[in-house]
Formats: structure tokens, sequence, C-alpha cells
């Protein structure tokens, strides 16, 4: 039965024959799994190998042609033609390779023969394709196998060849997956020199360059067995060791320091490693009849220190999977703890996110679970793993050193908004900005060495890598040169990638970053890059190197309109012409439109299960506080439609859009969910300032680059609210102009004169209304003079006669020429004509009152003061807007004097509405303008108990007291009574010096005094009249104010004067 099993496998021409012939081989295909399994189960000596395969089927031999090169090409051509960077993750519906044999394999020949292939040592030859799903990747494998397959066939020692291809990361739930490895191998007698006489060297020199050559024992069983030769098992931290190895026992442990701040301890260790793991391979005994487990335990130490950039874990990790891939074994498994869930490590809670990724797992765990650890599309880091190549530990240590020198240089762009803005407008004004396309992408730093190989440092996350020889443009390389880019993917084809150059460091080992922009960049115009606009659609390496394109300021509309089609874009960034100035550090600023604006979060609840098609779906959002645990964001929430959120649950990450409306109010809307680690969870105070402090709109970025136009000649700070010195057209700030004695005029409005600033107000006057407000009207009448009918009654006598003293008492010392009357009744009028004032606005409630004081300034039209302006109006002065609007209508400036001879008592109805009147008399009054006002002090009433006399009658109720908010209820000669507010001296004084409103002594008495001191008041009064007119007040207040002395510039004014 073995026998008649064995001849399917027996090659038609060979029959029964087991003489090998000297340049004979046999083919033979293999059908092996390409994702490999775990077994740590010894098989029996006499089932491993090759006796194997043909016992499972999985060595099938190829007849057809029969013995001859033309047959053997066929079958290599025929082979090749059908290989493919994507299969199916069974891997069994097609030949994974290929084996060529010295001699016939099968069960019934020469059994000393098979056992000579099992146990030979050889090597396995990495070979260097594309891994991504290149329509030409058959032909350059079947390129690189001519050249080893000639290369090698005609060494006596060897016995086999052959070609073999695996994947690492697949997975069973994905159709496709993981990544394929492809090796030559081939096995050679025994010698005392080693297998055969070739060599690594040798084997190096071949035309096709092999990617890595390890010298294997038993290379054929190593290759091409069911089961992975050898895997390994990584654990980060003690903690993760312990766990680890609590259950579970590995064949090998090594040991690898990673000393984060000291790359070159951190790589000699790798070395010890390397050298460690490469011996077990040399060496091994035994067959590899079992999957040998090797333990990595990487221990973290940071007591040596010899730099300021750390070296990202998942790098060292790289190594460790880049040696696997070269010698086609896998990691199945990278463990880690609690102790290293600190963000610089990259690990993520969630599982997803890192395949064969394990939290506190054993090791038992870690060999049961299906899959392995894939470097090349393990998603750390913002440069994609499939566009990198392998490094070596001589050239990162290379390129660590020189991003660590000139990664302080990098100027990452500040964002533009409300808090950043005064600090841009200042930089923009003082400094020439170009503009360029702000690349969505991976920011990282560019490094070239002596050979021309290029080095790409991820800024965020400190992985370093190398990038193929893609600078393109060039007849030869840029040497010793670092740049500034961004990782972005392309538009123009599947697995592109695109690294646009943004600025220059080093060129050629000459520093230029202090040399003008326009000027280095000509070396990345001249010397580097194409144009992102102009470059090659395709490229062999999956990734283009390009220039970014960089217009004046006053370009960035146009560029905003038109951006590269070839990759994504989003806003803009302005770099200065210079960086180093004497003030400082000029920054390079970004600017990204309000409708960009985007947050990472993880989904805390999802309310509202799909249940039917176009369902609603509401998710909370949670971001992250000060020690990474995820907090819901002021319970704020997305709602989206459930189709578009399939597969949401807690703990997924989405990204989302921050919207606004005109009322100030916000949004969320969903963007993107499931990211995995593609973007950083946003942490709870990034998201507030994201809410909070918001991006300037365009116009705003506009109106930046025209700052200056804004800059002031003389303090060189920036400030739209300066003006033009109308002779000279040079710019000035609003302070500047008030320093110099310069500004506009806030009471005649005029504009741009010679002046000074009040010391109360901080307003400011010109000179020529400085000397208005203390000069006295000249030729003013002094004297009783009224408007009195000849039955007019004492209080009407009084108030007028009073009136007239004090404004001759005022207009004695101080400006009377711009006057308003509130609640004017036209008694007063004629004495302010004969006072020679020659602006006078007087407001009534009443219309009659008003018609009738117009007629009185009618018959006095002829000894008005020429170029005068009289005015009385019909208005509510107590109103909302009076001040605001009324007044401002028919006198848009302030007053010299402001009276309220009646009506006062209105404004006192609230102590809130006392206050707005005080403050707006206040403002109204110049500096040094007078407040006069009559009121009847009801304090002195209550005090006295004057209830009732011939003049006059009051009533107030039984819980009544005299302060503001109450009143009483007046009568004069037995007519109705009328409600009359209380108004509290001590509160008219203390609110009115609130507001810059001092008090006249001299000027304030009762009607009683005033007349007694007159020796022109002859009247004869009765007791009753004298009551009267002692409970009569006048009072009169002078407002604060007075020029400021110009205060000399500073030594700071000074500096930028002379700058």
């Amino acid at each position: 039965m073995l026998n008649a099993n064995a001849k399917c496998f027996v090659p038609q021409f060979s029959g029964e024959s087991s003489v090998p012939h000297s340049f004979t081989f046999y083919r033979y295909f293999l059908m092996l799994p390409t994702s490999k399994e775990c077994s740590i189960t010894e098989e029996q000596t006499d089932m491993g190998g090759i006796l194997n395969l043909l016992t499972k089927r999985l060595l099938c031999s190829y007849s057809h042609g029969g013995i001859g090169e033309e047959a053997l090409q066929h079958f290599i051509t025929t082979f090749f033609s059908s290989v493919r960077n994507v299969t199916y993750t069974s891997g069994m519906d097609n030949p994974t390779g290929i084996i060529l044999s010295r001699c016939i394999l099968s069960l019934s020949g020469v059994v000393s023969n098979i056992t000579d292939i099992n146990t030979a040592p050889g090597f396995l030859i990495r070979v260097d394709v594309p891994k991504g799903h290149d329509p030409e990747f058959s032909l350059q494998l079947k390129a690189a196998w001519d050249d080893f397959f000639w290369g090698v066939r005609d060494e006596p020692g060897v016995i086999t060849l052959g070609y073999v291809y695996s994947s690492c990361g697949t997975s069973a739930k994905r159709r496709y997956g993981g990544t394929y490895r492809h090796y030559f191998f081939v096995s050679c007698k025994m010698t005392e020199q080693g297998p055969g006489k070739l060599s690594r060297k040798e084997l190096y020199e071949l035309p096709f360059r092999p990617l890595y050559v390890a010298q294997i024992d038993a290379v054929v069983p190593f290759t091409c067995g069911t089961r992975s030769p050898v895997v390994v098992v990584i654990s980060v931290g003690d903690g993760s060791k312990k766990r680890l190895l609590s259950d579970g026992k590995p064949d090998q442990t090594a040991c690898l320091q990673f000393f984060p701040y000291d790359v070159s301890s951190t790589l000699a260790s790798l070395h010890e490693y390397e050298a460690l793991f490469l011996t077990l391979l040399r060496e091994q005994i035994g067959g590899w009849q079992k999957t040998v487990v090797v333990h990595v335990d990487i221990m973290i130490d940071y007591s040596r220190r010899t730099g300021l950039l750390p070296v990202f874990l998942w790098d060292l990790i790289g190594f460790v999977g880049e040696l696997c891939d070269n010698t086609g074994t896998n990691i199945i498994g990278v463990c880690y703890s609690d102790d290293v869930y600190e963000e610089m490590y990259g690990f993520s809670k969630q599982k997803k996110e890192y395949p064969s990724c394990y939290l506190n797992a054993t090791l038992k765990h870690v060999l049961e679970s299906p899959g392995s650890f894939d470097v090349s599309t393990c998603p750390y880091g913002g440069v994609p793993q499939y566009i990198r190549r392998p490094i070596s530990s001589s050239k990162y240590e290379y390129a660590h050193k020189q991003a660590e020198k000139w990664l302080p240089y990098f100027s990452a762009p500040i964002v533009l908004n409300r808090i950043t803005f005064t600090a841009s407008a200042n930089d923009f004004a003082r400094c020439k900005y170009y503009v360029r396309n702000r690349v969505v992408g991976e920011t990282v730093l560019l490094v070239t060495d002596d050979e021309g190989s290029v080095f790409c440092l991820d800024i965020r996350t400190g992985s370093l890598s190398l990038l193929p020889k893609c600078i393109g443009c060039f007849t030869c390389p840029v040497k010793n040169s670092v740049f500034s880019a961004v990782v972005t993917s392309s538009y123009r084809g599947y697995m592109e990638c695109i690294v646009v150059v943004e600025d220059i460091l080093c060129f050629e080992g000459n520093e230029m970053t202090e040399i003008q922009f326009p000027e280095r960049w000509f070396y990345v115009e001249k010397f580097v890059l194409n144009s992102c606009v102009s470059h090659p659609h395709t490229s062999p390496d999956n990734i283009t190197i390009v220039r970014t394109t960089y217009a004046p300021s006053a370009q960035a509309g146009y560029l905003l309109t038109n951006p590269p089609l070839s990759h994504p874009t989003m806003g803009l960034v302005f770099v200065p012409c210079h960086f180093g100035y004497e003030r400082g550090r000029t920054s390079v600023y970004s600017w990204i439109p309000a409708y960009s604006i985007t947050a990472v979060f993880s989904v805390g609840d999802v309310f509202g299960t799909p249940s039917s098609d176009n369902c609603a779906t509401r998710i909370s959002l949670c971001a992250v506080d000060d020690h990474g645990n995820p907090v819901l964001y002021n319970n704020e929430y997305v709602d989206c439609i459930s189709d578009s959120a399939l597969g949401i649950k807690k703990g997924s990450i989405v990204e989302c859009v921050l919207r606004r409306s005109k009322d100030g109010s916000h949004w969320w809307e969903l963007l993107r969910c499931d990211l995995g680690n593609e973007k950083k969870r946003s942490t709870y105070t990034d998201v507030e300032n994201l809410v909070h402090v918001p991006v300037l709109s365009y116009e705003e970025m506009i109106w930046l680059l025209d700052a200056s136009k804004f800059k002031c000649a003389r303090c060189q700070s920036v400030s739209d609210a300066g003006r033009k010195d109308p002779r000279s057209q040079i710019y000035w700030c609003k302070g500047c102009w008030m320093e110099t004695n310069h500004g506009d005029c806030l009471y005649c409005g005029r504009t741009f004169v010679v002046g000074k600033i009040d010391c109360y107000s901080q307003n400011f006057y010109c000179d020529p209304c400085w000397t208005t407000f203390s000069t006295i009207n000249s030729g003013a009448e002094a004297g009783h003079v009224g408007l009195l009918p000849s039955n007019s009654s004492l209080p009407i006598q009084a108030l007028v006669w009073c009136a007239s003293l004090l404004i001759d008492t005022i207009a004695s010392k101080m400006p009377t020429d711009d006057v308003l009357d509130m609640c004017s009744e036209g008694l007063i009028t004629p004495k302010w004509i004969k006072n020679k004032t020659t602006r006078y606005v007087g407001f009534n409630i009443k219309a009659s009152v008003v018609d009738e004081t117009k007629k009185c300034m009618e018959s006095l039209r002829q000894e008005m003061p020429s170029a005068s302006f009289y005015d009385v109006i019909c208005a509510d002065v107590l109103a909302p807007d009076f001040w605001s609007h009324v007044l401002m209508k028919v006198h848009p400036r302030q007053f010299h004097v402001i009276t309220a001879f009646s009506g006062l008592h209105h404004a006192f109805e609230t102590e809130s509405k006392a206050k707005v009147m005080i403050e707006n008399v206040a403002k109204a009054l110049v500096p040094g303008g007078v407040f006069i006002a009559f009121f009847l002090d009801v304090y002195s009433v209550f005090a006295k108990d004057l209830g009732c006399t011939d003049v006059f009658a009051i009533e107030w109720g039984t819980d009544f007291v005299p302060r503001i908010g109450q009143h009483v209820l007046l009568s004069m000669y037995g007519g109705p009574f009328k409600k009359l507010n209380v108004i509290p001296v001590d509160f008219l004084v203390a609110v009115g010096q609130v507001h810059g409103l001092n008090i006249i002594n001299e000027a304030c008495s009762s009607f009683k005094a005033l007349l007694d001191d007159d020796k022109n008041f002859t009247k004869l009064i009765s007791n009753s009249e004298k009551e009267y007119l002692s409970i009569m007040r006048a009072v009169a207040f002078r407002k604060e104010g007075g020029q400021r002395v110009c205060a000399p510039p500073s030594a700071t004014d000074n500096a930028n004067r002379e700058h």
C-alpha cells in the first residue's frame, strides 16, 4: 500500500531509479498553508520533513515535458506567473512554493536521499519585492528567481533549492489579510567549512540583491513545514513578564535592554539578541520537530540618558519583527501590562487596534490564540508601514542622532484663533509671510546621510524609518540634508503615499534656518524636488517625495480655492520670511476653516439600537482626562443614522466635526467611526479650547495678511484703531496719537488735532476746546431776569430769583456757553440769553410749555448772541433712549452746564433709575462742567413734622421713611395733591462722587438762605412762605477733570522707534 500511494509522487520518466543526475532537477509543487500554525508537541522523527509532506500529499511532482532545460523553464515560468501577493487566507487552493531536487523524492525511493535533504543545512534568502498588489509583482519575482537559480545551480554541493511564500498577521475573519513574505532557499551537503561551498557573502552578491540571507540548520524542514519552526513572544515590562511566565515555559529566553534615552545602548542590546537568535537557527539540533518558543523580555531602563529624543518602543519591536520576517519566523504575541499604559509606549486598551497584542496574558493563552503579529501592517506611528524599508541598526543610530539635533529647529504651526490673534498680528505686521496649503497628514522630518538614504522621523510618536530613495528629479542623491515634511495619502492610486516637503533645515551639512525663506527654498526648488503639481503619477515604491507650492501671503485666497489635486489639504500655513528678530522669534501659523474643526472622542453609551433602516442613534462623547481615562464631555452627544455608525459600541473611537450656529450654540456631527489607533483621542482641555476659543474666520484671516498697514510707526504695535498723519501719511496707533497730544476731539468732533487727554474720563479734547472749558462768558448781564406773569406766586418767583443768583455765581467762575435745561418751563430761558450763552437746548414733556418757550425765544431773538443756537423740544428726559438717541440727534456733544430746576424728583422713583440719570448727566458734561438742581427736601419736612401750612400741605403714610424709593403727596395753596418722590441729599452726593461729580459748597443752600443773602430781594414774605423757602434746596456739582500731561516715551518705545 505504501508503494502504491508513493507512485503518484514519482515522475513518470524516472521509474524506480534512485540514481541522481548531476545537472538534472526534479520538479515539485509545495501545497503549504500560507499562514502556519504554532505546534509545541513533538512529532515522530520518521514522519518529519519531506516524508511528512509526501504522506500528507503536500508535495506533488510535476513531470510534464520530461527531462530537459526547456521543461524546467516552462515549469518555473508557469508557477511564477500565478504567484500573487493576495490569496485566500486558507492558502490551500494554489501551490505556495516549489522544490527543485537533485534526487527523486518519493515514499518508495531511497530513504537516505530524503534523510540527507531533511538534515542538510543551507540558506534562507528573503526576496525584496513590493508588498502591495502590484500587477508587475510576478515579473519582478521571476526575474529575481532567474538570478538566484543561475547563480547556484552549478554549485556541486547544492542538493535542493526552491521558493516558498507565507504570510503573517492573517485573520480568519478577513478574506484577505496579512503581509506576504517571499523566500528562496538552498540546501547543501555539509563540509568541514560549512554547507557546501556557498557562503552568505556570495549570496548577497547575486544580481537581484537579496534582502537578507540567513544560515539555517536543516533548511528544508525549517522552510517547508506545515507549522512555524520558531515563534517569538515579546513581553514589555516586569509586570507583563511575570504574568506571561505564570502559565507556560518558553524554550529560549532573551533579555533586551531598552534605554529610551540612550539609542546606542539600546541597539547594542539588540545586536546581542540578534546574534543569539541567529545562533539558534544555525545550530538547532532536532530537525525542527516542534515549534521553538522564544521569549523576548524587553526591560525598560531609564537610568541612562544621553539624548533628549526618546527611542520609540515600537521601533525596537519592529527590529525584532523584521528579523523574524527575514528568517521566516513569526511574532505570535506582544504582551504588556497595566504599568506600560503610558502614552509614549503607544499601547491601547483596544485590542482590535493591535492584532496579537495582549494585556496581562499568559504564555499558554498566547500560544493557543490564532494569528500572528505583522510588523508591516501594525498601525503604530503616522508613517504607513508598507512604504518603510528595512533599516540597519547603524543607520538607525545615525538618523536618530541627526533627528535629535535638528528637531529643536522645527517650528510647529500655531493655530490662528482668538487667543493667538494679537501675537500673530504683530508677527504679520513686522515680517513678510509666504503661504502654502496645509496638507492633511503626519508631520515628519526627512534626514539623508552620506549615501543619500532617506530617513523619516514621525514627530508625533518619535518613530524612525527608512524610506526608498525616491527623491526625484536629480542626477545624484541629496546628502546630509534635513527637511520638514508631511506624509499623506495620494489620490492617484491605492496604497500610494506622498511626502510633501514644506521646509529645509539643513542642506548638505549647512544650516539653513537662519537664512531668509526665499533663499533657502531656492535650494529645494533648484536642486531637490519636483513640485506637488507636476510630479510623476506612478512610483514603483508606492511613495513619491515632492515639494509644496508657496506664494506670497496676498495670494492666500487663490491657494485656498485652487488646492493640489493629488493629495488632501485643509486650510493654509503661513511661514515667515525670517525666523529670528531682535524682539523675538517669529512663529509659523496655520489657519483651519471653522467648518473643518474636528475632535476625536471615545464612545460612552450608545442609545437607540437600530431596528430598521435609517434609524437614529445617539452616541455620548468621552474625552480623555489628565490621567488618560475617558470622561464624559459635558454630557454632549452626537446623533447619526444607524447605517453610518455600524459596529459602533462603547469604547469605539470616533471623529466628530464641530458645528456652530449664529447664536453661538454648537453641536457635533459624526465624520468617521472606528478609527482604531489612527488618531489620538482629544483631551478634555483640548476640546474645551476647541469649543470656547473659536478659530478665525476667513475675513479675519485676510485682515491679518494686511496687518502691516496697521503697524504703528512709533511703537511698532498693531491696531486698526489708529490714524494716518494727513501730512506725512504715517500710520500711528491711537495710543501714540494721544501720547503725542494728538487725537480726535470728543467735544468739537475734529480729527487729527493737537490736544490733551482728560485725566478723569480719559477722553481726548483739542487745545481750543480746553480753552473753552476755562473761559467765562464775556458781557454777561447779572441780576434777576425772568419771564414772570404779573400774578405769579411766591414759589415761582423764588425759583426764578434763586436760579438767576446761581447762574451769576457759576458764570463768573466757570464756562456757561453750552447749556442743557432738563424739564424746562421757559422761566429761566431769558436769563440764559442775558448770560450770552450761545447754545441752549431745553426739554419738556408738555407741548404747551414747549410752545410758550418757543414764543419767548422768538421775542428775544434780537438779544441773542450772534451765531447762537436756541431750541426747546418736547421729549421725556427719563426715557431709556433719551441720552443715546434723542439728545444725540439734537446736540451730539457735551455740555458746559446741565440744569434741572424742576421735575428732578421724577428720576428718583427707584434707586436704579436715579443712578442711571446721574451717570448720564456726568457723561454729558465736559471736564469742569456744572450740574445745578432744585428740589424739595422731604427729609427736612419729615424732621420738622411740617404737615400743613398756608402755602403747602404734605401727607405720607404711617410707615413712611424719607429714603429713596419712597414718596409723599404735595398740595400747593390748597390745590390737588400730587406725587413727589423723595430725593435723599446724601444719596445724591454719594452717587455723584462715584461718577466724578463733586459738590460746590458755595452753591448749595436753601432758597431762604439764598434770598436772605441777596440785598436786591426786598419782598415781604409770611412765616408760611418762609417755611416753604427753607425746605426748597439748591445743589450744584462740578465734574472732575483736567489736562493730563503727556507721559515721556518708555525705553521700549525708544527702542522700537530706532528699530
